[in-house]
C-alpha cells in the first residue's frame, strides 16, 4: 500500500471521528435549546410567583395594621382567624416564590453545564476539522 492510499484512510478516519464530534456538538445545541426553553418556563413561573407572594403579604399586612388599630380587644378576636389564615397562605407564597427561584437556578446551573461541555465539543470538532484538512492538503501535495 502507497503512501497515497495510507493517507487516503487515514482521511477516512478522521472524517468519521470528525462527523461523530459534529453529532455531539449538534445534540448538544438541541439540550441547549430545551434547556433556555425550560428555564424561560421556570422564569415565568418564578414572575408568577413572586407576583402572587407580593399580593398575599400586601393583604396581609393591610389587614395586620387594621388589626393593630383596633382598640376593642373583642373586634381583634373578630378578625384574629382571618389574619391567621392570610399569615398561612403568605407563607405558603414564600415558600412558592422560594422553590420557583431555586427552580429557576437549577435551569441556569444545568444550562451553563450543556454550554461549557458544547463549547468544548466545539474546540474539539475544530480541532477535528484542522487535522482532517491537515490530511487532505497532504493528499493534495502528492498530486
Amino acid at each position: 500500500m502507497g503512501l497515497r492510499e495510507t493517507l487516503q484512510e487515514a482521511l477516512v478516519r478522521a472524517n468519521n471521528v470528525r462527523i461523530d464530534q459534529h453529532g455531539i456538538v449538534q445534540d448538544l445545541d438541541g439540550r441547549r435549546i430545551e434547556l433556555k426553553v425550560g428555564l424561560q418556563r421556570a422564569q415565568s413561573e418564578k414572575a408568577g410567583a413572586d407576583m402572587a407572594n407580593q399580593t398575599v403579604t400586601k393583604k396581609y399586612r393591610e389587614l395586620l395594621d387594621y388589626c393593630n388599630s383596633l382598640r376593642d380587644q373583642s373586634a381583634r378576636n373578630a378578625v384574629a382567624p382571618e389574619l391567621e389564615q392570610q399569615s398561612l397562605q403568605q407563607h405558603a407564597a414564600v415558600r412558592n416564590a422560594a422553590a420557583a427561584a431555586e427552580n429557576v437556578r437549577q435551569w441556569q446551573r444545568r444550562l451553563t453545564e450543556v454550554e461549557s461541555e458544547r463549547a468544548a465539543a466545539q474546540a474539539n470538532l475544530n480541532v477535528l476539522t484542522d487535522r482532517w484538512e491537515a490530511i487532505r492538503k497532504q493528499i493534495e501535495d502528492l498530486k
